[in-house]
Order: C-alpha cells, then structure tokens, then sequence
C-alpha cells in the first residue's frame, strides 16, 4: 500500500509539470518560481475530520470533511499560480486514501522537487467543546527560531492576508505564527510530521477552525475557500516580490438585520444573525449594467457570495430575495484586492403578528398545571421583543423572566417563583405587540391556567436536624419529601464541611433512594469515611434540589450537626439485655395490629460486639403496632424510679418505641423515644410502674405518616442504671416551671428544646408538644413525668397538675 502511494505521489508531480498545468503563454514572468503545495489529508477515512452540520448525519460523504475544503484551496491556489507563470506541484488532485500520502513521503517529494516553498494546507478545530475562529500559521522550530530561514517570515506575510478577510468572523486578529516545537512542547521536538526533515522554506496553515460552525458552513463554498487561496497567491507574489494582477476581486455575505441565527452552536459578532440564501446578488457597473450575477447557497447556511475577476472601477452591488426587502451599496474595486461588501437584508413582514400556539393549554375540567410551568407563547412572526415583553402580564402578578426561542418566534416566561397553589392565572398579549415591520396585533390573547395544590418540595423528615448528634461510625444522612426528588445531580448540591473548612466526601455507590411510585421521596448517602468524635459539621442542601419536573425546596437546608460516640453512655450497673441473640424475641399476636410483615435478625451495624434488628412493614400509614415478645423475662427487677438506658439505632420514621415491663399486677409500657433520628443514639429512660417489674418485650406504635410504614431498627444494651429520683438526672440549667401547674409547663434550658412529653406513672402519654410549652389545662390533677428532648437526648422531671 505504501509502494502505490509513492508512485500515486511521483504520477501527480510528474502531471503538475506537464502541459495539464502548464501556464498559459500571457502569464508574467516569475522566473519559473517553484512552489509546492500539500492539500491536508484525504479519503474520509479515520485520518480526516468530519464535522456534522445540518443536514448531513455522521459520515455522509457530502457532508463537511476537511480533506474537501483543503483540496478545493489547493486546487485554486496551485490554477492562480500557474496562471502567473509559476511552477507548481501538488501532493493530491483527488480526495480518497490511495492520495492520502504518508507525512514522509511527502516531505521527500517536496525535497525533490526542488520547490522554493511548501505550504501545507489545513484548518483547524479546537477539540473542547469550546469555540473559536482565527489563523494559525506553524512552522518547524521554536517561535521565532525557525530551523529553515524564512519559514516564519512567509507565515507572517500569509497570517495577515488571512486575517484581510471580511467575508468571516475573526475571534482574534493577532497575528499567530509559532514553531511548532514551542506549540508542542509535550512532543518533544518531533514537531509535524509534514515539516520533519523538509529542506523548503515550509510552513503549515491552518486556515481557520472548521468546527466553529458558521465557518464550517462557510467552507462547504467552493469560491470560499476559492478566497482563502487567493490570499495564498498574495503572501507567495509578496514574499517573491512578485507583481499581482491587474483585476480585483468583489465578496461578502448577507445576513438577516435582527433575525438571530437558528441552532445552539456559538455564534461571534454578525454570525449571530440569520444568513440568506437564495439570494440573487447582482453587481452593476457604473453605466448601470450588471456585470455578473451570483445566488447564495441554500442548502448551506453561509450567505456568502464572490464574484471574480472584476475590473477595476465603481459599482454598485444589489442583493434580493423572495423574504427580505432588497438592499444595495457602492464598492470601488482596485486591482489585485478584495472589495467586501457584507449586507444585512431586512425581512419582509406583510401581515399582523398573531398567537399561533400556547402553553399551558388548560380548560375547565382538566387537571392542573405544574406551579413552576413556564407560559410559551408562539407567534407567526418573529418579534420585535420590546414590544412583546411589553404586551406580556399575568395575573396575579407574578415576577419572572423572558427568553426568546425558534428566531424570536417563541417567547418563554419562566417565573421567578413558583406561583401561588390552586390558583388561576391568567395570561394576556396585548395589542402593543408588534414584529419588527411595526404591524401590531389586531386583537389581545388571553388564556387561563389553574395551578396544582403544591409549588415547593416540602421535607417530611431528615437527618441530622440542627444542633444533632450524629453517631460517628457508618454515618449518614437522610432527606424525605413529599415528592419524588431527582438524585442524578446531587453530589452537586449536597455539601458537607469540617469546622475547618475542609469537605467531607460521601460515598454515593451505596447511596439509596426512592423509586417511581413510591408513596414518598427519599435519598440516604453514607459519609464515605467515619465522622471525627467531637468534631462539629456543617451539611447543606442547595435551593435547587428538585423533583423531576423542576419543583424545588422552598429554601435551602444548613445544619450543624457534631459527631459522638454513642457507645461512651452512662455505664450502668448491668445488663438487663445485651441483645444479642435475635431469637429471643418473636412478634405477640396479641399486640400487634396492621402488620403485613416483621423479622428479627442480628444487626448489619452493631454499636458494640453484637445487636438486633427488627424489620417491618405495616398495612397502611397509621393503625400499625407491634410487640415483640421475650421468650423469658429478663431477670432484672426494676422499680419504680430507677433508670434504664437504651441504644437505639432509629429508622426516620418517628414510630414510637417502648420497652415492655411486666409486673404480677400489671403491664406497662415505658416510652423510650420517637425514631425521628438515624443511626446510634443513647437513651435513659425513667421506670414507671406499680411493681416490681421485669423486661418482657419491646413494642412499636406506628406514627402516622406517609413516612411510617416500613422500617428497620436496631436495639444493643438496654442497661441497668439503678436507683435515683429521676429528677436528679443532671442538667442543671433545666428549669421545668410553674410546678405545680395548671395552665401551662414551661422548659428552660441553655440548650434548645424540642419537645415535652407528659407521661403517667404507668407510661401513658397524656399530652406532648414540639418546642418548649405544653398546654395542660385539660390534663387531670396528679403526679406525672415531664419528658424534656433537646434532639440528643432526654431529660425527666416529676411535675404536678393541679388546678
């Protein structure tokens, strides 16, 4: 394969010196300059870029490759230097692989070809998904060390010539000649291939960056890249000291004055605006004649025009089209320069703008719109924006914003916030809408929506809350909602801080959440290390965590939370259960309501040694308890007044959990908490009973809750702390006042309250509020316990009723 490329290669040197282009006997004499030129790639194969623009799919040959636009250059270039007497030879007149040469083999032809200079003809392309549009001239060794002499200095005189051109949009008009070892610093030196060992004067062009879309478009236009070349022949006969031609050339482009151009690709300067095609443009001479005339492309999007060869002298160049009013200007051509004449052609708009479609489409009887749903309005023009914003209102007042789509036909209203619930809205345009020929609107539109009964995610539950003790080890956190909430960005909006600034990483590959259909949303992440004992965090959760459809928090989230070991309680005086052995307790039929199922297993995350989890799963979202029952008493006598210590691992759920104690007179059941919480967490509890009782099961009470149905808890040590008025358990900036009391029980501490719990003697809750006053105005006179939660943990204090 290699062999046939060479002798591809010598056949098309051998043909460029023969009479096919042999330069005409009228050409000036240039003293048989020799230049050799090497159109980049070739053959659409893996070698080339293939840019996919509108509308060709990926891979159509007809579609944009490099190869093309490169030979289309070199053909002109190698046409207009033969016309001039110079000699020429050129590395491809074709474009398929069996031309695509080898880098080394060309540098050999171009050295044996004696040529005085070698261009190699390209364009360029960014390789991000950033764009850009401007010149490019390399050539072999560092910046301005080129290691054949001259070689930098050709690359300027082309860089400037390039950057001559109108007909485009530049992003930069520096000039950018590098050597390429300095471009390519990570190669080492190799530097091109196609400059490596090459003895010419040599340079490499790269013309442009063919995936800025708008120049793609343009160079799919042969006289396009016709221009491109024309300036190649001016860098050559100025370098060469060499006389131009006797005839200028006339070029430029038509856009739409205001219509922006369609497609989300980046747009610089004038390519933002629509291009024309189908446009006739004629050139007139000074005695009114037209000279030539030219049709922009409509198959691609570029509204470029040319006309070559024109003499010298005034004209007037007239562009018209079906669509757009026609427009002309008066050039002055001069010999040997390109005369640009770029033209913004207005649209011709001949009837009223009007609604032709709307959202949201609602009606009596349908079901209501989403509370953060954009109003899309659809006009059979394109718009003069002022006046339509203008035009615009919605009542109830709402704020937002507007943006323009579909070339200022669509407009979109994005509210700011949500708008109100189970409201209806109405949208008006008024007669002050106009499109940009100033024909308004001959009627209003109006239309009507109803909004649905929620605007924000609402969270149900979540861990930790402010000022929470989180157990250290396997942590993590919890947020439950009211929808089903999008987790596929949320390692973006979730952030979790040190005291000292630092992040604190989750581990998202064991994160859980909720699935479609669910009766409520969730997301848990673990933390992916353990938390620092003693150590405060901050936790935050962006505004912009959404359900599918868009619908955010109502405001954003931030906690400090500080992590302990649950394990370093109160050491008691015994163990009154160990909970070690998951076959000691066994759901009670008689108890139990509303279970569709339960399990009693060792825990997958024991505090210490070993521990029990209690799966289950009720019926319906309240009415649900469950008792499981030991198979023997534990032995441990409790009494009235002493303590006992319990670790929980809590679901989120907020189930009430109870410990069961049974006496010879009766059963009583002693609160312990509310599994608000997630992970370890430590609590002690008073013994309320009649008698001397013992440990008999432990119990589950459904709070009702979307939230309650199913869970897993775990149970380790339940402890003995032994005797002690439980109001001497130390606190000593609790205050629990008037006591007696007969209206209302206030709690004061230097530490916030989240809850009172008036419990009997028995364990009954009697009454219970969140913060830190409870009404016991309707509570019966008698002797209770005062249960004070601080999020952390709880504190009891014996009160009395009495009105």
């Amino acid at each position: 394969m290699k062999y046939s490329k060479i002798f591809a290669a010598a056949l098309v040197s051998m043909v460029s010196m023969g009479t096919l282009f042999a330069a005409p006997a009228s050409a000036q004499n240039t003293k048989k300059i020799k230049v050799y030129i090497n159109p980049g790639h070739g053959g659409h194969d893996p070698d080339d870029r293939n840019v996919v623009i509108a509308p060709y799919t990926q891979g159509d040959p007809e579609g944009y490759w490099e190869s093309n636009s490169n030979l289309e250059k070199g053909l002109a270039l190698r046409d207009m230097l033969l016309e001039k007497g110079y000699d020429v030879e050129i590395s491809r007149v074709t474009n398929t692989s069996a031309d695509d040469l080898g880098l080394s083999t060309i540098v050999n032809l171009s050295n044996n070809s004696g040529a005085d200079i070698f261009f190699s003809i390209h364009s360029n392309a960014t390789g991000t998904e950033a764009r850009r549009n401007f010149p490019l001239m390399l050539y072999r060794g560092y910046d301005n060390e080129p290691v054949i002499p001259n070689s930098d200095v050709i690359a300027k005189i082309l860089n400037k010539y390039l950057l001559q051109n109108k007909a485009t949009y530049w992003t930069s008009t520096n000039i950018n000649c590098r050597g390429d070892f300095s471009f390519y610093p990570t190669w080492h030196g190799a530097g091109l291939g196609v400059l490596r060992g090459n003895t010419r004067v040599s340079m490499l062009s790269e013309g442009s960056f063919h995936d800025y879309i708008p120049e793609t478009y343009r160079l799919m236009n042969k006289d396009f890249c016709w221009m491109e070349a024309w300036h190649f022949r001016k860098a050559i006969d100025e370098y060469f000291n060499q006389p131009g031609v006797d005839f200028g050339v006339v070029a430029g482009r038509l856009n739409d004055n205001r219509t922006p151009r369609d497609g989300s690709y980046l747009k610089f300067g004038d390519d933002w605006y629509a291009t024309i095609q189908g446009a006739k443009v004629e050139l007139i001479d000074a005695e009114g004649k037209v000279v030539d005339t030219y049709t922009t492309e409509t198959k691609h999007i570029n509204g470029f025009y040319l006309f070559r060869k024109v003499t010298p002298g005034h004209y007037t160049v007239k562009a018209s089209c079906d669509t757009h009013y026609p427009i002309s200007t008066e050039i002055d051509v001069v010999a040997d320069e390109i005369t640009y004449a770029n033209m913004q052609m207005g649209k011709i708009r001949n009837t009223p703008p009007e609604v032709v479609a709307y959202s949201p489409m609602w009606k009596d009887g349908d079901e209501p719109v989403l509370c953060n749903c954009p109003v899309i309005i659809d006009f059979n023009w394109d718009m003069d924006t002022e006046s339509a914003e203008k035009a615009f209102s919605i009542s109830p007042a709402t704020a937002g914003t507007f943006s323009w789509e579909d070339i200022n036909h669509r407009l979109v209203f994005t509210p700011s916030e949500p708008y109100k619930t189970n409201t209806k809205y109405t949208v008006t345009i008024s007669t002050e809408a106009k499109h940009p020929d100033n024909m308004n609107m001959e009627n209003p539109f109006t239309f009507s929506f109803m909004t649905t009964n929620f605007n924000y995610m609402k969270i149900l539950g979540q861990f930790p809350k402010q000022d929470e003790k989180v157990h250290y080890s396997n942590a993590a956190i919890e947020f439950r909602f009211d929808l089903i909430p999008n987790v596929a960005p949320i390692l973006k909006q979730i952030t979790c801080t040190d005291s000292k600034g630092n992040n604190v990483s989750f581990n998202k590959r064991k994160m859980t959440n909720s699935k479609a259909g669910a009766t409520y949303g969730f997301f848990r992440i673990p933390f992916l290390k353990d938390l620092t004992v003693g150590e405060t965090y901050n936790l935050t959760l962006a505004r912009e965590f959404a359900d599918k459809n868009g619908i955010t928090l109502q405001e954003p989230v931030n906690v400090t939370f500080t992590a302990v070991d649950a394990a370093e309680s109160t050491a008691g005086q015994g163990i009154i259960d160990n909970m070690e052995t998951p076959a000691d307790y066994s759901m009670a039929e008689v108890g139990s309501l509303n279970v569709e199922s339960q399990s009693v297993t060792a825990a997958a995350h024991p505090l210490v040694g070993k521990a029990v989890d209690f799966t289950y799963k009720f019926k319906d979202t309240e009415g649900g308890e469950i008792l499981w029952e030991r198979a023997e008493s534990a032995p441990q006598v409790l009494k009235a007044g002493e303590k006992v210590g319990v670790h929980i691992s809590g679901d989120l759920t907020a189930n009430k959990v109870y410990l069961e104690l049974t006496s010879d007179v009766s059963t009583t059941y002693t609160y312990v908490c509310d599994m608000d919480f997630l992970g370890w967490r430590y609590f002690e509890i008073p013994v309320t009973v009649e008698a001397d009782a013992q440990l008999t099961g432990i119990k589950l009470v459904q709070n009702p809750s979307q939230m309650s149905a199913a869970g897993t808890f775990a149970v380790d040590d339940i402890k003995y702390i032994g005797s002690g008025a439980v109001e001497d358990i130390e606190c000593t900036s609790l205050i629990v006042h008037p006591n007696p009391a007969s209206e209302y029980l206030v709690a004061n501490a230097d530490f916030l309250i989240t809850g009172i719990r008036l419990v009997t003697a028995s364990g009954i809750t009697v009454a219970q509020t969140e913060g830190n006053v409870l009404n016991v105005s309707e509570i019966a006179d008698g002797a209770y316990f005062a249960i004070i939660s601080n999020g952390a943990g709880q504190y009891t204090r014996k009160v009395l009723i009495k009105h």
